[in-house]
């Protein structure tokens, strides 16, 4: 039976065991001798809050120990000691496994004359495992790591592109056109000038008989770039951007007619990263996330990249108060169906 409710704290280690004996009974019968007790144990181990506690428990044992010519009324004289305690904190420093180690010496009387019947001695071994507090459920944190590329002093250029595309079936209307850029890269002409140069990759949705239908297009583009300064080496970068797409359908519906600024700029590039909470699993938690498509890092050295969709947790509801610590800010997060805007979400948890 415990004597004592179990603290909540989880041990870091075992400071001592001590153990006394009480309630010794016997019991002789033919042959025999049952011996039963309690062993009483006080328990003081460090919490992981550094303090010292204390625990109690009362370990109940029975045994029989073999003396020929023993019979029932005969008085026994009993010997008990408690030769070794062995102790382990269990994982998480929620339970301690025991062993304890007892030698019984039993010596028999007739109890008129007080003369010697016989005697014999046992070891026993008694485990057992003592619970502390109950094992911390599983909480489970994943983060995604968001790339921010942030743009220096850079010598930039616009380039105005305009462009008719014969569309593959007679359209009713123009959906919508969507574009980004791929394949960037810069040749050094001189150390005045670079040539920046790239593909626009097109999606344009139309409808055609009461069908949404794509038509995919790829537009090369190169556009020279002046330096105010010397190009350097190894720390400029390229970089092109949509400033604006404005289409519009041709009359007879064959045709989609664009405009398309670029703006195409070199100079350094400093990258920094986010991160942020994207889930948490465990008892009884529930969290409010919102769908963000953003850069993210995917190995750290060399450093690599992906754009992804993922969720990012805005709130979360612990009713069991098995998080320790949340901190949050507000970023601005490409969000799905939305575009950029600031989010309050979590960048940090801990258990």
């Amino acid at each position: 039976m415990e004597l004592f409710k179990a603290h909540r704290i989880p041990a870091q280690k075992i400071k001592c065991i001590d153990a006394v004996l009480k309630d010794i009974k016997y019991e002789v019968i033919i042959d025999r001798v049952i011996v039963q007790g309690i062993i009483r144990k006080e328990i003081y181990y460090v919490g992981l809050d550094s303090v010292v506690h204390y625990q109690a428990e009362d370990m109940p044992f029975s045994t029989m120990i073999d003396i020929a010519g023993a019979f029932p009324g005969l008085t026994a004289d009993i010997n008990i000691d408690i030769e070794k305690i062995i102790a382990h904190l269990g994982e998480a420093g929620c339970n301690i496994r025991q062993k304890l180690l007892l030698c019984i010496s039993i010596r028999l009387f007739e109890g008129s004359t007080a003369s010697f019947i016989g005697e014999n001695s046992k070891q026993i071994l008694l485990e057992g495992e003592f619970q502390i507090c109950e094992p911390v459920p599983e909480v489970d944190v994943d983060y995604e790591i968001i790339v921010r590329r942030e743009k220096g002093r850079k010598n930039c250029q616009q380039l105005l592109i305009q462009q008719n595309t014969e569309l593959e079936y007679t359209a009713e209307k123009i959906v919508d056109i969507e574009a980004e850029i791929e394949g960037v890269r810069a040749d050094k002409i001189s150390n005045t000038l670079v040539l920046i140069q790239g593909n626009i990759c097109k999606d344009i949705v139309y409808v055609t008989d009461s069908i949404v239908r794509h038509q995919r297009e790829i537009v090369a583009f190169s556009i020279p770039v002046k330096l105010t300064e010397a190009a350097g080496e190894g720390i400029l970068s390229p970089c092109v951007e949509i400033e604006s797409l404005k289409f519009a359908l041709h009359d007879d519906g064959k045709c989609v007619k664009q405009i398309i600024v670029l703006k195409a700029c070199y100079g350094p590039e400093l990258i920094s990263t986010i991160r942020v909470v994207s889930s948490i699993t465990g008892p009884e938690i529930i969290t409010d996330t919102v769908m963000v498509e953003e850069e993210v890092v995917t190995k750290l050295d060399p450093l690599s990249t992906e754009k992804k969709v993922f969720p990012v947790v805005r709130s979360v509801l612990d009713p069991l108060n098995l998080l320790s610590a949340i901190e949050k800010e507000v970023i601005v997060l490409n969000i799905v169906d939305s575009g950029p805007a600031p989010v309050e979400v979590l960048v940090s948890v801990s258990v």
